[in-house]
């Protein structure tokens, strides 16, 4: 309970730095994912379905909230694609875009990396 307590303060003390909604500010420099395709593997593209009006309207604010800040790219050569889902919030009126990505990644070499302990973060964010 300690380092849940820690933690929170943390999140209180610094919570300037982190990013609550999309903005300009500049990427973090990692390197980019490297996916590897399982062998035979063929490209997925689900069939579009159709959205209430409400929906569709939320899903083409958010898309183009993304493509404003960079985080997607319009790709009309793709022979990939999976459909979202539009899924209400408890607070009315609010929405969220969740993608089931299962197809795809059945497809993929799995990467396995170690989790990192919560009592090694927290050592070093407090440094």
């Amino acid at each position: 309970m300690e380092s849940v307590d820690r933690l929170k303060d943390m999140f209180i003390k610094y919570g300037g730095i982190f990013r609550v909604e999309f903005s300009a500010d500049p990427s973090v420099k990692v390197a980019p994912l490297q996916v590897i395709f399982k062998e035979g593997s063929t490209p997925i593209m689900a069939k579009s379905r159709r959205y209430p009006p409400l929906h569709r309207n939320y899903m083409d604010n958010h898309l183009t909230d993304l493509m404003e800040h960079d985080l997607i790219y319009r790709n009309p050569d793709s022979r990939w694609g999976i459909v979202p889902r539009i899924v209400e919030k408890k607070e009315v009126g609010s929405y969220r875009m969740p993608v089931d990505l299962r197809a795809i990644n059945a497809v993929l070499v799995p990467m396995a990396w170690p989790m990192p302990h919560l009592e090694v973060v927290l050592v070093n964010l407090e440094g």
